[in-house]
C-alpha cells in the first residue's frame, strides 16, 4: 500500500507536517507521500470529500478541528470529550477521528525536558486557535491527573480537572 497522507487547515503553507509524515514513512519502511491542503472556514464541507477521495490519513488543524468531529463515523474518547479532532484515518470504509494534541503536548514535555504535568497545577495562557472550553479539556485529558486553567487575552477563563486511567498510543 502506498500511503496518501497530508495536513489541512488555514493557513497551512508554514506547516512542517508533510516533512514529519515523510520522515515517519521512511523510518517505518512504508511507501507514500504527504502534502498540504489549504482549507479555510468556508471550505469545511470540502474536508469530508477531500479526505475520503484523496487521502488515507490526514492531520487537520484550525479552523477544521471542530468540524472534523461532525464528519467522522467514529471518534476516540478524547475527541468525544473535547469535540475536536486533529487526526483522520480511513479504515474499512469508515472515517475515524482522534484528538492527539494533549498527548502530543505532554509527550513533548517528557521528551524535551524530562518533565511531566502530573500532580501539578498548570496554567495555559493564550488567545489563539484553542480558546474556548475545550482548551483546558485537551490538556487535562492528556495527563493522568492534573488541574488546568486557561485564560485568553479577552479575559475568558476556564478550569478543568481530569482523571485518566489509560493512555492511547499513536
Amino acid at each position: 500500500m502506498k500511503w496518501r497522507l497530508g495536513v489541512a487547515g488555514s493557513p497551512i503553507e508554514h506547516s512542517l507536517t508533510p516533512q514529519l509524515h515523510d520522515a515517519a514513512l521512511a523510518m517505518t519502511g512504508f511507501e507514500g507521500s504527504s502534502r498540504r491542503v489549504e482549507l479555510g472556514p468556508k471550505d469545511q464541507a470540502k474536508l469530508n470529500k477531500v479526505m475520503r477521495k484523496e487521502f488515507d490519513a490526514l492531520s487537520i488543524t484550525m479552523p477544521l478541528k471542530s468540524f472534523g468531529v461532525e464528519i467522522c463515523d467514529e471518534i476516540d474518547e478524547v475527541a468525544t470529550h473535547t469535540q475536536s479532532v486533529n487526526s483522520l484515518l480511513v479504515r474499512d470504509g469508515k472515517l475515524l477521528g482522534a484528538s492527539t494534541d494533549g498527548d502530543g503536548f505532554v509527550n513533548a514535555l517528557r521528551g524535551q525536558f524530562d518533565a511531566s504535568p502530573e500532580g501539578l497545577h498548570v496554567v495555559v495562557l493564550g488567545g489563539g486557535a484553542r480558546r474556548g472550553p475545550s482548551s483546558t479539556d485537551w490538556f487535562a485529558t492528556a495527563s493522568r491527573r492534573w488541574r488546568c486553567t486557561a485564560e485568553t487575552k479577552s479575559g475568558w477563563k476556564s478550569s478543568s480537572h481530569a482523571t485518566r486511567t489509560s493512555t492511547t498510543s499513536h
